[in-house]
C-alpha cells in the first residue's frame, strides 16, 4: 500500500495517495515510511499542519531519516517566510 501510495503521489493523484497511505498505516501503525510519505503528500496539497504532524510522527519512530528533516525544514521555511 505504501509503495502504491507513493506512486500516486508522484503522478499527483493526492487523494488516492492519502487513501493508500491511510490503509498502510492501518496495517502498520508504526510505519515511519508511511507517515513520512503521507506527510509529503499533505505538503504537496498545501496542508502544512497535517504534513508536520505526520512528519513528526515519522521522526519519533525513525529519528535518523534525513529526508524527513529536510521536508520539515522546507515547510517551516515556506510558512514562515513566504506566507
Amino acid at each position: 500500500m505504501a509503495d502504491r501510495g507513493d506512486t500516486y503521489r508522484m503522478i499527483k493523484k493526492y487523494e488516492e495517495a492519502i487513501a493508500d497511505l491511510n490503509r498502510s498505516l492501518e496495517m502498520d501503525p508504526n510505519g515511519a515510511c508511511s507517515f513520512g510519505r503521507r506527510g509529503e503528500v499533505y505538503r504537496m496539497m498545501k496542508k502544512y499542519e497535517e504534513a508536520l504532524v505526520d512528519l513528526n510522527k515519522s521522526l519519533k519512530i525513525d529519528p535518523n531519516d534525513v529526508y524527513i528533516y529536510i521536508w520539515c525544514s522546507c515547510i517551516i521555511m515556506f510558512v514562515k517566510f513566504l506566507l
